[in-house]
C-alpha cells in the first residue's frame, strides 16, 4: 500500500509525496521517540518531510544523480561571471 502524505511544513502551496507503507511506519516510529509536550502536528510533519528528503537524496545518490562539489564551484564561477559582463 502507499500512503499520499501531505507536507504542511515551510512551504508556499501544497506538496505531497509518496509514501510506502513500511517507511511511514518505520518514519513514525522514529518520530513518536521524539514526541514531547510541546510537539506540534506541523512538527510531525515537517520531520516526515526530512526523512523522506533524505531517502530521496540517498536514492539519487545511488543512481549517481549528483554532482561534486568542484563541479557546483566551478559552474556557479561560470554562472557568476556570465552574469557580471
Amino acid at each position: 500500500m502507499v500512503y499520499y502524505v501531505r507536507n504542511l511544513g515551510n512551504f508556499i502551496g501544497t506538496n505531497w509525496f509518496v509514501m510506502n507503507t513500511e517507511k511511514l511506519k518505520e518514519y513514525l516510529h522514529q518520530i513518536a521517540d521524539n514526541v514531547n509536550k510541546d510537539t506540534r502536528l506541523d512538527d510531525i510533519y515537517d520531520q516526515l518531510a526530512l526523512l523522506e528528503d533524505i531517502d530521496e537524496s540517498e536514492e539519487e545518490e545511488k543512481a549517481g544523480k549528483v554532482i561534486a562539489q568542484e563541479e557546483v564551484i566551478l559552474r556557479a564561477k561560470e554562472w557568476l561571471t556570465c552574469s557580471t559582463t
